[in-house]
C-alpha cells in the first residue's frame, strides 16, 4: 500500500505540474520545453510543437525522450553544451541549426534556466526556444542588400555624398567624387557641403538644405561646381532624405553634365545664329508653339509692324485680334502626317489690312519640340496691281464687245444698201 500511495502521489504531482506548465506556457509565443533532472522531456508547449513541425492532430514524439540523447539534439551538436544546464548553470543565446524528427529545419536560439527546490537541488530545467529562421533570412537579405548597395555606391559613375541630417556633415563619399571634383573621399568626411568650396554660393547652399529638410527632396538641373583644382564643372544635383535604421540620412547624387552643357551651348549658339539670319530678312517671320499658340520668336520686320513686346503672347490675339485660335489655322497642313511638308497660301490680315503670301513649315526648336514657322511675304502692292489689271481687263472686254457689236451693225447696214441697189437694177456698192 505505501508503494501505491507513493505512485499515486507521483501521478498527482505530475498532473499538477502539467496543469501549472500549461497555465504558464500554453499561450506563450516562444517555444517552451520542461525536462526533469534526468533530462527527460516532460512538457512542450504549442509554440514548440509548431517550431519543430508537429502536424496538426498528431501527438508529439518528443515527450518522454531523453533530451541529451534525442537524435535532433545530438545531430545539432549541442548535447554537451546542454549538460551544463543539468549542472545548474544557465544557458544564454545558444544558437544552432535544428532539424526535427519531422524533417523541418530551423535556425534556433535557446535559453536554459535550471529550477531548484527548497533544498537547493535542481529538479527541473526550463528551455525557451526562439525560431529565428525568418529573422536570419531577413538579416541575410539585408546584408546582401547592403553589399549590393555598397557595390553600386563604389562603382557608380555619379558622385555620391551621404550626409548626416542633424549635423549636415558628410559621413561618406564614393570614389567617383574624386574623379568628378578632384577631392579624395577622405577629404570630405566631417565637413559641411558649403565648407568645401565646390559650392561657392553659401546662401544658396544653405537655403537649399533648408528646403531639402522641409520637403525631403531638391533638384538642380544645371549647377556649376568648382573642382579642387579650380575648374568649372556643370552638374545635375539631386538630394533625398531617407531613413536608415530610423535615422534620417541625406543622399546627394552629383551627375556630370558638362558634355551635355557644351552640346546645349553649341545648339543654342547655332540657334541664335539661325535666328539672326531671320532678323536680317525684311519679310515678317514668327515661330509659335502649335499647342499653346504662344509666340516663341518674332523677327525685326514683324516687330516693326506689331510692336516689340510679342514673346509669350497668343498669335491669334496679337496678329488677328481674335479671342480663340483662327479657324483658318494651317497647323493641320504642316504637323502630324504632314510633318516636313511646306504649305503656302495667300491671306489678308484683318488688323493691318495687308495681303501676305505665307510660307508655313514645322521646324524643331532647341528643346526638341516641333514648332510652327511662318514667313509672311507682303504682296499688298502685287494684289493692288492684280486688281488694277483685272479692272483694266474688264474695261477692255467691255470696249471690245461694244466695237464688235458696232462692226456687226455696219455689216448688216451694208448688206441692206446692196439689196436696195439690186432692186433698182444697179450694181452693189459694198463687199461684205
Amino acid at each position: 500500500m505505501p508503494e501505491e500511495k507513493k505512485e499515486l502521489e507521483k501521478i498527482t504531482q505530475k498532473l499538477k505540474l502539467e496543469e501549472t506548465l500549461k497555465l504558464l506556457f500554453e499561450k506563450m509565443p516562444l517555444g517552451a520545453v520542461v525536462v526533469d533532472r534526468e533530462s527527460t522531456i516532460l512538457y512542450e508547449n504549442p509554440a514548440m510543437a509548431q517550431i519543430i513541425g508537429v502536424p496538426k492532430g498528431e501527438t508529439s514524439r518528443v515527450l518522454g525522450q531523453n533530451l541529451l540523447k534525442f537524435p535532433p539534439v545530438v545531430k545539432a551538436g549541442i548535447a554537451e553544451k546542454l549538460k551544463d544546464l543539468f549542472k545548474g548553470k544557465e544557458l544564454r543565446n545558444l544558437s544552432f541549426t535544428y532539424t526535427s524528427l519531422y524533417q523541418k529545419t530551423s535556425e534556433i536560439i535557446v535559453d536554459g534556466i535550471p529550477i531548484f527546490n527548497e533544498a537547493g537541488q535542481m529538479t527541473y530545467a526550463l528551455i525557451l526556444v526562439r525560431d529565428v529562421t525568418d529573422e536570419k533570412k531577413l538579416q541575410e537579405k539585408l546584408i546582401e542588400s547592403e553589399v549590393r548597395y555598397r557595390r553600386l555606391f563604389e562603382s557608380a559613375k555619379d558622385g555620391i555624398l551621404i550626409i548626416d541630417y542633424d549635423t549636415e556633415k558628410i559621413i561618406d563619399a564614393n570614389p567617383f567624387i574624386e574623379q568628378l571634383l578632384k577631392y579624395a573621399p577622405q577629404e570630405l568626411l566631417g565637413k559641411k557641403v558649403w565648407e568645401i568650396g565646390f559650392l561657392q554660393d553659401l546662401e544658396r547652399s544653405q537655403a537649399a538644405f533648408s528646403k531639402l529638410k522641409k520637403e525631403g527632396y531638391v533638384r538642380y538641373e544645371d549647377l556649376p561646381l568648382q573642382t579642387k583644382t579650380g575648374e568649372k564643372v556643370w552638374v545635375e544635383f539631386i538630394s533625398n532624405v531617407y531613413l536608415v535604421n530610423n535615422i534620417k540620412i541625406i543622399q546627394c547624387n552629383i551627375r556630370d553634365i558638362s558634355e551635355r552643357k557644351k552640346m546645349e551651348e553649341k545648339v543654342n549658339l547655332e540657334h541664335q545664329q539661325f535666328l539672326s539670319i531671320f532678323d536680317s530678312i525684311e519679310e515678317p517671320i514668327y515661330i509659335t508653339d502649335p499647342k499653346t499658340y504662344e509666340i516663341l520668336y518674332a523677327n525685326k520686320a514683324l516687330k516693326n509692324t506689331f510692336g516689340e513686346d510679342l514673346l509669350g503672347k497668343k498669335c491669334y490675339e496679337t496678329f488677328q485680334g481674335y479671342h480663340a485660335p483662327c479657324d483658318f489655322c494651317t497647323n493641320k497642313y504642316i504637323f502630324d502626317k504632314n510633318l516636313g511638308k511646306t504649305y503656302t497660301w495667300d491671306f489678308q490680315n484683318k488688323v493691318n489690312k495687308r495681303w501676305y503670301h505665307c510660307i508655313d513649315r514645322a521646324i524643331q526648336w532647341p528643346d526638341g519640340r516641333w514648332v510652327r514657322y511662318e514667313m509672311a511675304i507682303d504682296i499688298t502692292e502685287r494684289k493692288k496691281a492684280e486688281e488694277e489689271l483685272k479692272k483694266h481687263t474688264e474695261e477692255l472686254e467691255k470696249m471690245n464687245k461694244f466695237l464688235v457689236g458696232r462692226e456687226l451693225d455696219m455689216i448688216e447696214l451694208k448688206k441692206e444698201v446692196n439689196r436696195l441697189l439690186a432692186e433698182l437694177g444697179r450694181s452693189k456698192k459694198y463687199e461684205v
